[in-house]
């Protein structure tokens, strides 16, 4: 099994218990899939899917902000998700890290969530000429179930090699 996948399965057992509990807040629409989706700094960080999302088709779209106050929606207009966003996974000694990245205004963006032994992260870097300047930690649990699921059909490019991620 690759690497990303056990991450993934992992990370879904580990969150079935908060998929039974009240449903998450989230920016996406009731027709989309919400592939990620959290609290931050008082804030929702949320990547949503269209319905259709595929290896041929369907939208992602990357939200940041309050209900009825987008701060950053990104895409602004849906396109084909293979050419704004792209996947990685970061293996350690017990667990692993699946993050989605794309840049947007001289920014470079990655949700992630990560699991190891005795700890689970989940949140949003962004960097700004190679820098971290922000790392938003989730205020809650970002992941239900099979959600990565939404974003692995999608068949997104691999983040290119050299170019690793490290959860903080």
């Amino acid at each position: 099994m690759p690497l990303h996948r056990a991450v993934f399965s992992f990370a879904a057992l580990a969150c079935m218990a908060a998929a039974h509990a009240a449903p998450r807040e989230t920016l996406c629409a009731k027709e989309e899939q919400v592939a990620f989706s959290c609290h931050v700094k008082g804030k929702i960080v949320s990547l949503c899917a269209s319905a259709d999302l595929s290896a041929a088709g369907g939208a992602v779209q990357y939200r940041y902000g309050r209900k009825n106050a987008l701060e950053l929606a990104y895409p602004a207009a849906a396109q084909d998700p293979r050419k704004v966003f792209s996947w990685g996974v970061a293996g350690y000694s017990g667990g692993g890290a699946d993050y989605f990245r794309f840049a947007n205004g001289g920014f470079g963006y990655t949700v992630y969530s990560g699991l190891g032994r005795g700890w689970l992260k989940e949140g949003v870097t962004v960097e700004k000429d190679g820098k971290r300047v922000a790392s938003l930690v989730s205020a809650d649990q970002a992941l239900d179930g099979d959600n990565w699921k939404v974003m692995y059909s999608a068949k997104l490019p691999k983040v290119a090699e050299g170019d690793a991620f490290e959860v903080p």
